[in-house]
């Protein structure tokens, strides 16, 4: 198809077709002077494309590429408290632990998501003083 033929079937001006082909929008070949379109492949770059994901699924998606566990550290770094903190959590049932191969014990996500969200309230408040036995 020509420049003027692509104009009439998409009921355009042939300076647009023109414009439209030199920024790729349309798929399109210059031979010398002159451009030259497949109808094929202007129907197919015109087709609707689906609809975007939705925040909902961008964060499921998020999530699934995200690590099942995080560190104490971390986790104190999103919740803005201290590891010592986080203990007095996981002690309270308030975030859960899931034992790991190394022996490390590690904080399951969704738990330290929901607290940061408030959903157990506000953490408890760091003190100056020993742990509960902890030093």
């Amino acid at each position: 198809m020509s420049v003027s033929d692509v104009a009439r079937f998409l009921q355009i001006e042939e300076q647009t077709v023109r414009a439209l082909a030199r920024s790729g929008e349309l798929p399109g070949v210059k031979l010398g002077k002159h451009w030259r379109f497949l109808r094929s492949e202007l129907l197919r770059a015109l087709r609707p494309t689906p609809p975007t994901a939705t925040a909902g699924a961008l964060r499921q998606r998020e999530n699934l590429a995200a690590p099942a566990t995080i560190g104490q550290a971390e986790a104190a770094q999103i919740l803005g408290v201290t590891e010592r903190t986080i203990r007095r959590m996981v002690r309270s049932g308030r975030l859960a632990l899931i034992p790991t191969r190394t022996g490390t014990p590690r904080l399951a996500r969704e738990s330290v998501l929901r607290a940061a969200a408030g959903e157990y309230g506000d953490p408890p408040a760091d003190s100056d003083g020993p742990d509960d036995g902890e030093r």
